[in-house]
């Protein structure tokens, strides 16, 4: 039996034990610690029940808290022993925090000034990415200062997002981040993106480091 904490399950979304991190009009990622489970999910006045993955389905299109209470489903034991041979223990309680901005990287736009080599430094090389931001309110929104980091075996490199404006109005933008570091060895790299909530969105590279 293995008892999984909240911090351990959704480091992508907690900043806090009992406190997931969304932006408005996305859903949860929790999968399979979801099984034998059921939610009901409360927010302003209203109360919904939820079954199992019907939690990750669910479209959180209003920003707002949301308090999420949880029940463990009985099922029936095989000799003594559940159906599944791992159990994951979630909260009694939890919430769900949706943000009223949403911030969308376009994967396509992906583009280096230069070609990145294996064992050539990128010290001088720009990364750029086009985003929508959209704000629920249609309010200008104040960024936090963006950056990048490189996965894949031998990548050693990060890069900040180059602006002296932080606050940007809802629709398209071009972002540039200046890199640092080396790919030790060749092959596909992937970026790690960390949007307005700190969360990070994966984008590959269509090409090969060579």
């Amino acid at each position: 039996m293995k008892i999984v904490f909240l911090i351990l399950i959704f480091p992508a979304f907690c900043e806090s034990q009992d406190t997931l991190y969304l932006s408005y009009g996305s859903h949860l990622s929790l999968g399979k610690s979801l099984l034998n489970h059921e939610f009901v999910l409360r927010y302003n006045n209203s109360r919904l029940l939820l079954k199992e993955l019907e939690l990750d389905n669910y479209i959180f299109k209003t920003p707002g808290i949301y308090e999420v209470m949880s029940n463990t489903i009985k099922k029936h034991k095989y000799f003594g022993k559940l159906p599944s041979d791992e159990h994951v223990y979630l909260p009694s309680k939890f919430y769900v925090k949706v943000d009223s901005i949403r911030m969308l990287f376009i994967e396509s736009s992906l583009r280096f000034s230069a070609s990145p080599r294996v064992q050539q430094s990128l010290d001088s090389t720009i990364l750029s990415i086009d985003v929508e931001l959209i704000n629920f309110y249609g309010r200008p929104m104040r960024l936090r200062p963006l950056r990048v980091t490189a996965a894949g075996i031998g990548a050693e490199v990060k890069g900040q997002w180059m602006t002296d404006n932080l606050e940007l109005s809802s629709g398209k933008h071009n972002l540039n981040y200046k890199l640092e570091g080396v790919f030790r060895f060749k092959g596909y790299m992937q970026f790690d993106f960390e949007d307005y909530l700190g969360i990070k969105i994966p984008i590959g590279w269509h090409e090969e480091v060579k």
